[in-house]
């Protein structure tokens, strides 16, 4: 027998800092609209809820003594929750808001729902391929920046093949507010919510090694392979496509891959990676729900199993064997939560990951599937 059930959160699930409260009780769990089937054998035992007036007058002290039965079962409720996008409903009182009939669930439901945002993501009308492989070749027609005083009557930033060939080809200003999604350039400053695990493109500074006086040697300085460019060029189809996949992944919670090929040095991990620092970039503007990012490069183990603890690492930050990785990693992904955080993670030089039995890249593929909804938001 099973039960759907409708969930607490305690303050050390919300992860966004700047965001959260810090004016929660020990004793304090927020109740969200996030609900789930669960098996009756699951249960624990029956716990109390309610307001922090009647728990004073309970508990004078505001403290559960470790012997009476209340301990670890009592509990303080005065706001509702939306984890993901860590935002508070106004502050209430528990016996007001739900009286312990069945009925009253729905009411509290509503309550959390109309009190908090249900999603960061702004509304757009872009809509990409709906194919999520992206094959790299390496020419790609150029779209062309153009400084965001320079007027035009095209509105959505690319040029159509009418302009193309009957006039000099020039974009229109740069719009804050677009449905697509375009390559940031060097003026752009990223701030990120916390250390990736690189360096954004538009934050990279490369110091020459001796005065560049004439144009040959500034020439050379950009075609060394030391030298980190700080846009995209040519990648703006490519980088709105995987944009728009991992955006909508994100939002909606679901599980999604993007598998992208291509000639060596076209980049495809540089437009993974300027793609991840935009959205972290929306994280930080409150337009986008927070996720957790991690690269794993197949040539920077030695075993392709290790990517289960790196993995895991991330998520968790528990460091354990690859058996015992794979082990939590099939218990996190086949049981999924709504309360989960979503989960971006990046594999790079993915034929160094062949195994014997294909097991390692036949796991990270089909974790992230429907069934595991809310695991896992993107692979690339």
């Amino acid at each position: 027998m099973a039960a759907d059930f409708l969930w607490f959160s305690p303050e050390n699930e919300i992860r966004n800092g700047p965001r959260k409260r810090s004016d929660f009780l020990p004793n304090e769990l927020y109740i969200t609209s996030s609900s789930d089937i669960n098996s009756l054998a699951s249960i624990n035992g029956k716990a109390r809820i309610m307001s922090a007036t009647a728990f004073s007058r309970e508990f004078p002290s505001g403290k559960i003594p470790r012997s009476s039965p209340a301990y670890n079962k009592t509990f303080v409720c005065r706001r509702g929750c939306n984890t993901r996008t860590t935002t508070y409903t106004p502050e209430f009182v528990w016996e007001d808001v739900f009286s312990g009939s069945p009925d009253g669930i729905s009411s509290l439901v509503q309550l959390v729902e109309s009190g908090t945002k249900s999603t960061r993501k702004q509304p757009k009308s872009y809509s990409a391929a709906d194919d999520a492989t992206t094959n790299y070749s390496p020419r790609k027609k150029r779209l062309y920046d153009v400084p965001e005083d320079e007027e035009t009557d095209h509105d959505d930033g690319y040029l159509s093949s009418e302009q193309d060939t009957q006039s000099k080809p020039r974009t229109p200003r740069k719009r804050q507010k677009t449905s697509r999604v375009a390559t940031p350039s060097s003026r752009n400053k990223i701030i990120v919510k916390k250390a990736l695990e690189f360096t954004p493109l538009a934050t990279r500074i490369v110091s020459p090694s001796h005065h560049q006086s004439s144009p040959f040697q500034i020439a050379r300085a950009q075609l060394h392979v030391a030298s980190v460019p700080t846009t995209l060029p040519c990648r703006e189809t490519e980088f709105a496509i995987v944009y728009s996949h991992l955006e909508a992944a994100i939002t909606d919670g679901s599980g999604a891959c993007i598998y992208i090929s291509g000639t060596p040095g076209t980049g495809k991990t540089a437009t993974v990676r300027e793609v991840v620092s935009r959205l972290d970039d929306a994280v930080r503007a409150d337009e986008l729900d927070d996720f957790i990012f991690v690269e794993i490069n197949g040539m920077k183990i030695t075993d392709p199993h290790q990517s289960y603890c790196l993995l895991w690492e991330a998520l968790r930050g528990q460091r354990v064997s690859p058996s015992q990785a794979l082990e939590l990693l099939e218990r996190e992904f086949n049981n999924p939560s709504p309360r989960r955080v979503p989960c971006v993670v990046l594999m790079d030089e993915l034929d160094q990951l062949v195994t014997k039995t294909q097991s390692v890249m036949y796991n990270f593929f089909n974790w992230p599937e429907p069934s595991v909804t809310k695991s896992v938001a993107a692979w690339a």
